[in-house]
């Protein structure tokens, strides 16, 4: 069974904050589960929801659990700058989800490679 994960930054390890660890990957450890982790810094739950639909789509076919963590009802994308100059999506967020989509691809194809 994969675990799959998605949410902001509170679902990912955070270094700069000394942070090496975070609930879903806990989880994933403690029941012995593939862990698909796709949470970035940043993110609102518009943005959430749309990647977490488009992951979820292109692995219907797999037995998935998913742990969402969804923010407070009024946050909005906060989209990094270096994401930003990296594809050019300042003032235009609806770009943000392209980007989803790579990186749910990119995902599932490190999956399918055994990585």
């Amino acid at each position: 069974m994969i675990l799959f994960s998605n949410g902001c930054s509170f679902l990912t390890p955070r270094p700069k904050d000394g942070v090496d660890t975070f609930t879903s990957k806990l989880v994933a450890e403690k029941y012995g589960m593939e862990l698909s982790n796709i949470a970035m810094g940043g993110r609102g739950n518009t943005r959430v929801s749309f990647s977490s639909k488009v992951w979820l789509e292109q692995n219907k076919d797999k037995d998935v659990f998913a742990v969402i963590g969804w923010s407070s009802a009024i946050r909005n994308d906060y989209i990094r700058r270096r994401l930003e100059e990296r594809t050019h999506i300042r003032n235009r967020p609806h770009l943000a989800y392209l980007e989803d989509i790579r990186q749910c691809q990119f995902h599932t194809s490190k999956q399918r490679m055994g990585y």
